[in-house]
């Protein structure tokens, strides 16, 4: 039996999960938010980023497709995106 990877959101590590067999990844989970969030920064409509996001012309994080038999797109659109579009600094970026 395949299951899909089920991704848990832990503020220290992400936990992948297939099959009953646990696999620590140690980078730390990112923050993400959401299109309505992302667009007071961008000045565009949250329904224009999504639309792009789909598209896949503008890179602000995942845009996820519906799981089967639902319509509802996931997306997951992160800061620091957000700030290298706009030109400005990432906080972890070194001088």
């Amino acid at each position: 039996m395949n299951k899909a990877p089920i991704f848990l959101n832990r503020s220290e590590q992400e936990i992948m999960q297939i099959g009953g067999e646990e696999i620590a990844m140690t980078q730390k989970a990112k923050e993400y938010m959401s299109a309505e969030k992302a667009s007071l920064q961008l000045g565009i409509c949250p329904r224009i980023i999504r639309k792009l996001m789909r598209l896949g012309e503008i890179d602000l994080g995942l845009a996820i497709p519906p799981y089967k038999g639902k319509s509802t797109w996931t997306f997951k659109i992160y800061q620091e995106k957000i700030d290298k579009i706009l030109g400005k600094e990432s906080e972890n970026e070194p001088n």
